[in-house]
């Protein structure tokens, strides 16, 4: 899979070269960002040999263009708009990376705390209570171990343990996306992750409906995945806008009322692709905010818990030292 950072370079390139009139066959065979150089020179070939269009070469290579490039690069094509194509694409994958370094950012300290931790807990242990060295290797290396245990169980053996008809319900994910943090946390980032995609669909020139089903697919949740389908659905049999349909489908909470007026407005003066991608930045920024209380709320939490645990075997050291010395007299 290529990096985030590779694909933004990639469509940005295709986007300057598109705007400056150079050909498209001349634009795959400049110099490309790492990992596109040689598959952009092989779809240059193809396309050179008449093999298709470039949103029809680009199947050819799943793992580097998904189905939802496919298709926004095969309706720039028809429509002639493959530039805006190529910008709007250049600016999702660059609001993905921004989430994404957002995340890894709030958590890397808060991981490294943990490790050290998990280290110093044994440590203290070992001396306050001399212990065995095999022991305090054993200790650190379970605590060390601890959350990519959890990790495994949650990916790989509850999924593997529970029943399918629990799975297919979604039970397990209605609890998830019931959790306090977690679980708002989950619905802003598949909100914005939707109406970025629904944003650049309709500016790419498919109409609200299916556009609306192709953003859908790009959530990461099934709850939320199914809901914005069922939109889509009623969209496409009742013939109605977004609002109507969302007022129909989608439950309270997740600012509904503020998504609800917002896509209103925007249907009423015709700039819903524009309304869409102040929706995108709303959840965007509220999910950076949430990364942001994350990096600053399990620190604290961290230093709480070490310091309960160091204060609580002080204590107790010196409540033995004084037992032991009255016991003596």
């Amino acid at each position: 899979m290529a990096s985030l950072k590779g694909k933004i370079q990639f469509y940005r390139s295709l986007a300057t070269m598109e705007s400056a009139g150079v050909p498209l066959l001349r634009s795959l065979r400049q110099r490309q960002a790492p990992g596109f150089s040689r598959v952009a020179g092989q779809i240059a070939a193809a396309l050179e040999s008449g093999r298709g269009r470039l949103s029809e070469v680009m199947q050819d290579y799943p793992k580097l263009f998904s189905p939802m490039e496919q298709r926004l690069i095969h309706l720039g094509e028809t429509t002639g708009n493959l530039e805006a194509v190529f910008t709007s694409l250049a600016s999702w994958y660059d609001g993905q990376l921004r989430l994404k370094r957002q995340l890894i950012s709030g958590l890397v300290y808060p991981a490294l705390q943990y490790h050290v931790a998990a280290v110093l807990i044994p440590v203290v242990q070992f001396f306050m209570n001399q212990g065995t060295v095999p022991k305090l290797a054993f200790n650190v290396m379970v605590l060390s171990g601890a959350p990519y245990a959890l990790l495994f169980a949650v990916k790989v053996l509850l999924p593997a343990l529970t029943p399918t008809f629990i799975l297919r319900s979604d039970v397990l994910e209605h609890l998830l996306l019931s959790l306090p943090l977690f679980g708002a946390l989950t619905r802003k980032i598949n909100l914005y992750r939707f109406f970025q995609t629904w944003s650049l669909a309709l500016r790419s020139g498919l109409s609200a409906a299916p556009a609306v089903a192709l953003a859908a697919d790009t959530c990461s949740s099934r709850v939320i995945r199914r809901k914005l389908h069922a939109i889509s659905g009623v969209m496409g049999r009742a013939n109605c806008p977004f609002s109507e349909a969302f007022r129909k489908v989608w439950p309270g909470g997740d600012r509904a009322g503020i998504i609800l007026n917002m896509v209103e407005t925007g249907e009423k003066s015709g700039h819903l692709d524009e309304t869409s991608a102040r929706l995108a930045t709303m959840y965007r920024d509220e999910s950076e905010q949430a990364f942001a209380v994350i990096g600053k709320v399990v620190p604290v939490l961290v230093y709480l818990a070490l310091a309960g645990y160091l204060a609580f075997q002080i204590v107790r050291f010196w409540s033995q030292l004084v037992g032991n010395i009255t016991s003596l007299l």
